[in-house]
């Protein structure tokens, strides 16, 4: 009877040592996934973060190239296919992302690898525009710098005054 109880006794911590185990394998569970959604939704904020720097250069530049073209409209002949190439990739990146979130639907969100591949495109595309509008206002400077006419004219190499023999 001592041996039974005794038996019994072991028996039953064994079952809740194999309970306690489960649930720490469990716990050890929800503990890795969230340190993995953690990790991806870290990941997100850091992309976003980089395209919110990337606006704000965006906005700069713009706030540049309009002052520059204020005060010189004959400028933007310098930067009209960098303009436009600007304009094509915004309305591009428009389309791409109402379409990719049209077809996701409420499952955007919740897949890390479709939200790193939307945050990926829409950094990148983001970034090519921030580069056209550089290519502009530099465009525009190095033309109001070097003289509008001067740039507009293709005689320029014909009409340099030639040297003078003594």
């Amino acid at each position: 009877m001592v041996i039974r109880k005794a038996s019994d006794g072991i028996r039953q911590n064994t079952n809740d040592i194999g309970l306690n185990t489960s649930t720490l394998a469990m716990v050890e569970t929800l503990i890795l996934r969230s340190l993995n959604q953690i990790n991806e939704g870290l990941k997100n904020a850091i992309q976003v973060k980089q395209i919110g720097r990337t606006l704000q250069r965006i906005y700069v530049l713009s706030d540049e190239t309009l002052g520059m073209a204020s005060q010189n409209p004959v400028l933007l002949l310098f930067a009209e296919t960098y303009i436009r190439q600007a304009k094509e990739r915004s309305v591009t990146l428009v389309a791409e992302v109402s379409t990719f979130v049209l077809s996701e639907g409420e499952n955007l969100l919740i897949n890390a690898n479709v939200r790193d591949e939307l945050l990926g495109k829409i950094r990148q595309e983001i970034e090519l525009i921030a580069a056209y509008l550089l290519t502009v206002r530099n465009a525009m400077y190095w033309a109001n710098i070097n003289g509008v006419l001067k740039q507009l004219n293709p005689y320029q190499i014909l009409h340099q005054p030639k040297p003078q023999s003594g």
